[in-house]
């Protein structure tokens, strides 16, 4: 990518340099590694939108991973005001393979950032139903994982259990289980839902199994965000088991784990859990941070993402 770069900017080819960026922003999202995909993805844009003819693929590519990190950062002001916009503009070119990665690929559904799940479900349904039922690419995958987490929004455990469980059965058989962030995203979206199910009663020890699996496979993918999403769902765990002093170090450092790998949302969470648990001024920082990203409703995008709160009855 280094050598395509300096040849680009030796030849002074916009659309060359903007494709080189574009590449690297869908490598960096892959490997995790957001702040260096919006980087790229910005670098794309500015090299793109200069050029008038023969880049539409190339701008649309780089507006969706720039928008992706965006998500994955916790930039929620920034994100849901681009998405507006560039989902206008899709439905003005009539560009439906976009307009539906916008609507269904993003880390946080704008929707449920507004406190509007009800229109975020229609939105996803609408989605898929304009793209159709072809196997299953990777918009049904998009939207299966969003749908669980409108049900995680609205604290049904179960329903979100059943979404993420046909998630992981659909992507099991489809080739997108070799891509593997798709294979994460899942795999961390079916533990969160476990944790729910579980919470709210359920056949507890097949539960509990299934979340001390999804923890010990998220650790094993070995990416620093993985492992930031497995220490926070074993702070939940052992909230679940009757341990809140072992579930407020976990959340202090799922904390700091989210902080390195620049997840600011979830860092946000998990200390708004820790808030609950020890200083109560932790979670008025996280209140403060919320209504600066403008979440309409704080508490439940915290539920979402971190579904067990109060020590539970020890199992």
């Amino acid at each position: 990518l280094q050598v395509a770069c300096d040849e680009g900017r030796k030849a002074e080819d916009g659309r060359g340099l903007g494709l080189v960026e574009v590449i690297r922003a869908i490598m960096m999202l892959q490997a995790g590694r957001w702040t260096e995909c919006l980087d790229a993805g910005a670098a794309a844009l500015s090299h793109l939108r200069n050029q008038f003819t023969g880049v539409a693929w190339e701008l649309a590519t780089a507006e969706a991973y720039y928008l992706a990190a965006l998500g994955f950062l916790g930039r929620l002001d920034e994100m849901r005001e681009m998405f507006d916009t560039l989902v206008v503009q899709c439905r003005e070119k009539g560009d439906l393979h976009s307009e539906s990665h916008l609507r269904l690929g993003l880390e946080i559904n704008p929707h449920l950032i507004d406190d509007r799940p009800d229109e975020g479900e229609a939105d996803i349904k609408d989605a898929v139903a304009r793209w159709g039922q072809r196997k299953f690419p990777l918009q049904h995958n998009y939207a299966l994982r969003a749908l669980a987490e409108v049900a995680l929004y609205r604290g049904d455990g179960a329903s979100a259990l059943a979404l993420a469980d046909e998630l992981w059965r659909k992507l099991a058989r489809s080739p997108l289980r070799r891509v593997e962030l798709i294979h994460n995203l899942a795999l961390e979206v079916r533990s969160r839902s476990v944790l729910a199910a579980l919470k709210q009663g359920g056949d507890q020890r097949r539960l509990l199994d299934r979340a001390s699996r999804g923890i010990r496979d998220l650790n094993l993918r070995g990416a620093p965000w993985t492992s930031a999403h497995a220490r926070l769902l074993s702070a939940q765990l052992a909230l679940l088991s009757g341990s809140p002093e072992s579930g407020a170090s976990r959340f202090a450092e799922a904390a700091d784990l989210f902080d390195a790998t620049g997840m600011s949302l979830h860092a946000t969470a998990a200390r708004w859990r820790l808030g609950e648990l020890t200083d109560r001024r932790l979670r008025t920082t996280a209140e403060v941070w919320l209504a600066h990203q403008r979440v309409l409703r704080p508490e439940a995008l915290v539920n979402m993402l971190v579904p067990v709160s109060v020590p539970q009855p020890r199992l």
